[in-house]
């Protein structure tokens, strides 16, 4: 394709076709978009800071930098922040022992810092603290005071977790500390980016609490997917998955994150829920040979209009989160945005979740 490198730069110029007598939507302001792919990231926002870049797309900005643009009135027009209809989380696979009760998944979500997770990721700015799976917009705000692991702060209870626990079948003496060998050196698989190992060092010692220890691997991001998406590697937790609407439907993401159309080698199901006992063996899995689905209630919902599928997908959320317990969902994520003093005009596509390149504009510079 003209203008494209692999792994290495995009240029994108005007339509020559592009008529504005017959388009009232877009302005075309850049004659010329140059995106140059790859760097560090730090790099990457100190180019902005000094002008030498514009922008950055589906960058991570670095929690110091979002500190440092919301707190100096000079820097405050720079920071651009919109709801993204997308949640951050933490994957269990049902199919890897300790995960495949109830109590341990339960347990978990009552001990996560959910509110030391979005400080690593930058504080408030980054999004709200997350009590249910679906973003609010998807369910008309029915669940949005909704949090069945609700905790102060939202910093955990791990004497609340213990309580879990100690209903589990590997905690034999039920004292709220798992003492079965499964709970030991679990497979975390997680991104090698900032924030996401010192978010896996900050669950690390909360979780040996409850008596689990994670073996945690660090990957390039798309390798990271790649692993949790895989069931037949057989890691039992996903530390660093998060997902947004692909439109303004709650569909989105109920059928694609735990349907059984979405399991390996499609995606992006990780916790194996409605997988049949062949897929179970297949996989090479033998200690547990079968795992709860939902398929039932997603095509329930399938056949609801109005009004009334907003309730339903609310209905789907709560049984998700109180009889399922497939996540532990710490963040309705934001997306945070810095610009460079060139930029003029930013706008955010509440579609897409990201920023409207045909409405940027640059100044003029003769």
């Amino acid at each position: 394709m003209s203008g494209y490198v692999p792994g290495r730069s995009i240029v994108l110029v005007r339509n020559p076709g592009w008529d504005a007598s017959t388009d009232d939507l877009r302005p075309a302001y850049p004659d010329r978009i140059e995106v140059a792919i790859g760097g560090n990231n730090d790099d990457l926002y100190n180019k902005i800071k000094s002008n030498d870049l514009d922008f950055v797309v589906d960058g991570a900005v670095p929690p110091d930098t979002i500190r440092e643009y919301q707190t100096n009135p000079d820097l405050q027009s720079k920071i651009n922040v919109f709801p993204s209809d997308a949640l951050r989380y933490i994957s269990f696979n049902f199919l890897v022992p300790p995960f495949d009760d109830i109590h341990v998944r339960k347990a978990f979500n009552w001990a996560l810092d959910k509110s030391g997770m979005r400080q690593l990721r930058g504080g408030a700015t980054t999004g709200e603290i997350a009590g249910h799976i679906m973003v609010n917009s998807l369910e008309n705000d029915i669940l949005k005071d909704y949090d069945p692991y609700a905790t102060p702060n939202g910093a955990g209870d791990i004497e609340k977790a213990k309580e879990e626990m100690a209903q589990s079948k590997y905690d034999t003496n039920q004292d709220g500390v798992c003492d079965a060998p499964e709970c030991k050196d679990i497979l975390a698989v997680t991104d090698n980016a900032d924030p996401y190992p010192k978010q896996a060092a900050l669950i690390e010692p909360i979780v040996e609490q409850l008596g689990m220890s994670f073996d945690v691997k660090e990957l390039e991001r798309t390798t990271m997917y790649n692993k949790c998406v895989d069931l037949a590697t057989k890691f039992g937790i996903c530390l660093a998955p998060a997902w947004g609407k692909d439109y303004p439907a709650g569909f989105t993401f109920a059928s694609p994150l735990f349907g059984d159309e979405s399991l390996y080698p499609s995606c992006c199901n990780y916790d194996g829920l409605g997988a049949t006992s062949k897929q179970i063996a297949d996989w090479g899995y033998t200690d547990v040979t079968s795992v709860p689905s939902v398929d039932d209630k997603i095509d329930a919902c399938g056949e609801v209009t109005g009004d009334a599928l907003f309730q339903c997908w609310a209905d789907f959320d709560t049984y998700l989160m109180e009889e399922v317990v497939p996540f532990a969902p710490y963040l309705f994520d934001n997306s945070v945005d810095i610009t460079s003093d060139n930029v003029i005009n930013y706008s955010f596509d509440q579609f897409a979740g990201l920023a409207a390149f045909d409405q940027m504009a640059v100044a003029n510079k003769g």
